[in-house]
């Protein structure tokens, strides 16, 4: 009978009794969207610190060199505005699964779905304005 009340109590335990605890496929979305997150601010902070370098550049620089730099940070602008978008999109998910520290799938899929659908879009455009075919 013993073993019978303690098997009952980690049962009780094991199942985080009280502490809501989100299913499999959740858990896994919010480490992926965090991974995904950390990647986005590496990026976005690279492609700042190289926009600010070629501004400081430009500023020493005349005629047709000048030019031809203004034509970069333009590129390197709308780059920056597409990965701070794709950053944005993973942040608004992870809010989302944070918010809903129990939730399950179910719960949140359409929500999931719709942010997820906005990360792909935002993931292919910010890689099409940096000029990268890597995955």
């Amino acid at each position: 009978m013993r073993a019978g009340k303690v098997w009952l109590v980690l049962m009780f335990l094991g199942t985080g009794a009280g502490a809501a605890r989100a299913d499999k496929t959740t858990d896994e979305l919010q480490a992926g969207y965090e991974k995904q997150a950390a990647a986005c601010a590496t990026q976005a902070g690279g492609v700042a610190k190289v926009a600010e370098g070629a501004a400081r550049l430009q500023g020493g620089l005349v005629g047709a060199e000048h030019d031809a730099l203004d034509a970069d940070l333009a590129k390197l602008a709308k780059g920056k505005t597409a990965v701070d978008g794709y950053c944005a999109d993973l942040a608004a998910a992870l809010e989302l699964l944070h918010g809903n520290p129990g939730a399950k799938y179910r719960a949140l899929e359409r929500q999931l779905d719709e942010h997820d659908n906005k990360i792909r879009r935002a993931r292919a455009d910010s890689r099409r304005a940096r000029g990268s075919s890597s995955r």
